[in-house]
């Protein structure tokens, strides 16, 4: 994967707010006779991590989360490694 495709995957990716896991399930309204899905829920503890196996009531994306794991390091002290 090229450079710029990868940034641009990490602005859309959504991941788990506190490990950064992309392995999570949202739940949605789906009508159950056509399985069509009408809209996801991604507020009010709707969002699950299967890595923490635990809900929580966001999602946010892969470089949100690597833009905020970088200021809690440098507010402890800590550089990233590279």
């Amino acid at each position: 994967m090229n450079l710029k495709k990868r940034r641009e995957t990490m602005r859309t990716k959504k991941c788990c707010p506190v490990c950064g896991s992309t392995d999570i399930h949202l739940k949605a309204w789906a009508n159950p006779n056509t399985r069509e899905l009408h809209d996801f829920l991604e507020k009010q503890e709707d969002v699950y991590c299967t890595t923490c196996v635990e809900w929580y009531d966001e999602v946010i994306t892969v470089e949100e989360f690597n833009k905020n794991k970088e200021g809690k390091e440098k507010d402890n002290g800590n550089v990233p490694c590279v």
